[in-house]
């Protein structure tokens, strides 16, 4: 793992843990050391259902990612609805995702079985922002926020600074 991320430079950040906070992210082992409650995104599970389907011709891929996208879609109505609704829907979704978990996907198809399981260990973390308005389905407008910084420390850090240093670049300086 490289000093630029990992655990040293989350905790160095977020030295008083996350509190209440709900993490979204790409199921990197890492953030499961937090306790919080976790949301995987949505839009890396979707592009990896993707490439399953085309892969394998997989129904069992192709069916999830319609749920995931149904969910999505319920996320957006959920403020509209009755409460009893809005539980209703979501208790539907859960079964359903349950079900289609609960299938077993042919073995031949590693990449599948894997994520597989891989969903059915963040089970909990994969239906989470339909159970609090503020959680988001994705962590794409984060990806978004620190996209240019990322682009320019790969590209303007003169040699020798770490990369996890977050104070301004220093101008090199001569001797005479």
């Amino acid at each position: 793992m490289c000093e630029f991320g990992g655990l040293k430079a989350i905790t160095s950040h977020f030295q008083n843990e996350c509190g209440e906070v709900k993490l979204c992210h790409d199921a990197w082992n890492l953030f499961s050391r937090f306790e919080n409650r976790h949301q995987l995104c949505c839009a890396h599970l979707l592009g990896e259902l993707n490439y399953i389907a085309e892969r394998y011709q997989s129904t069992w891929a192709e069916d999830l990612r319609a749920l995931l996208r149904k969910a999505i879609s319920l996320k957006k109505k959920l403020i509209g609805l009755p409460s009893k609704t809005a539980k209703e829907n979501i208790e539907a979704i859960e079964e359903q995702l349950d079900k289609l978990l609960g299938i077993t996907v042919n073995p031949s198809h590693e990449e599948a079985v894997t994520f597989q399981k891989r969903l059915l260990k963040y089970r909990d973390s994969i239906l989470t922002f339909l159970h609090y308005h503020k959680v988001p389905p994705d962590n794409n407008s984060s990806q978004g926020a620190v996209r240019n910084i990322k682009v320019k420390q790969k590209t303007c850090l003169p040699e020798g600074r770490a990369k996890d240093s977050l104070s301004p670049p220093v101008e090199p300086t001569t001797s005479v």
